[in-house]
């Protein structure tokens, strides 16, 4: 397991102006920025599709971010990223972890004396574009397959499959961070199963409705809004607005439910009865908010 990497946060930062005069959303996004890039050691670049994901919280990201880019800025936008200013006046730079990493490695077996000769270290590559580091690998995510420890299948493929329905159609391709992100998919799948038994559909239904009102947030193509499952706490509110962007679909789930709810009081099992006049009541409910 990978040791926990730390960022730097100034003593007197509590009475630093910038930070001081931040509203409470504003500064839970600079801290969480921080912290992002100390733990993938981007050396402060925040590509701008991760920065929604960086604000877990149903508020519009407009305003927080207009006060972190204001002048003097704590922000800066370039191009399609954003850049935690001086972060490198306070932080270690990827390059120099990774310099210190290798001459510990060196250290360690030259101490221990290995018998074998060891491979020579593969040579660190720096790419000029940051965002190289920041957007993951792609190609090897391609290869990924999680593993579920306790019975040995794979627990992700059907929300990765569920995703992918909705990402092709914003951009003609499949999402490739499900390998980085396995925690933010398993959170996605609780809340899955969670709407599904409220709703009386199936996770895999849940996951698409709610990238349909993903997929309808204006973000997502005009400033490459993160993909869903980093977005996991907003489930809920894009599972309503997918719903209700679909009132044929909305209409045609409550016949349905409707029709099982008869079968099952005709059948006299009272519990799924009881249960499915709870998820109509539900559907219609949020159907008219």
């Amino acid at each position: 397991m990978a040791k926990p990497r730390y960022a730097k946060l100034k003593g007197d930062a509590w009475r630093n102006p910038k930070l001081a005069g931040l509203s409470d959303a504003a500064f839970r996004l600079w801290i969480n920025c921080v912290s992002y890039c100390a733990d993938n050691l981007t050396d402060g670049v925040i590509p701008e599709h991760i920065v929604p994901a960086l604000l877990p919280t149903p508020m519009p990201l407009d305003m927080p971010l207009a006060e972190l880019t204001a002048e003097p800025g704590l922000l800066v936008k370039e191009g399609r990223m954003y850049i935690v200013a001086k972060y490198l006046d306070h932080n270690v730079s990827r390059e120099e972890i990774e310099k210190h990493s290798q001459m510990q490695r060196k250290k360690a077996e030259k101490r221990w004396g290995n018998k074998k000769t060891a491979a020579p270290a593969p040579a660190v590559k720096v790419h000029a574009d940051p965002l190289v580091f920041a957007a993951g690998n792609a190609a090897g995510n391609a290869k990924y397959k999680y593993k579920n420890k306790n019975n040995n299948t794979n627990s992700s493929v059907w929300m990765v499959k569920a995703i992918n329905e909705i990402y092709r159609e914003v951009f003609g391709t499949d999402w490739f961070g499900y390998a980085k992100y396995q925690e933010e998919l398993d959170q996605l799948g609780e809340w899955a199963k969670q709407q599904a038994s409220a709703d009386g559909c199936t996770p895999h239904e849940a996951v698409v409705i709610a990238g349909k009102g993903w997929r309808d947030d204006p973000y997502v193509v005009e400033q490459s809004y993160g993909p869903l499952p980093l977005l996991w706490r907003k489930a809920p509110v894009y599972y309503a607005k997918g719903r209700g962007s679909d009132a044929k679909g909305i209409k045609n789930k409550l016949q349905e439910l409707e029709r099982q709810e008869a079968k099952a009081y005709k059948e006299g099992n009272h519990d799924e009865s009881s249960r499915l006049q709870k998820a109509i009541a539900n559907l219609q409910q949020s159907s008219r908010a």
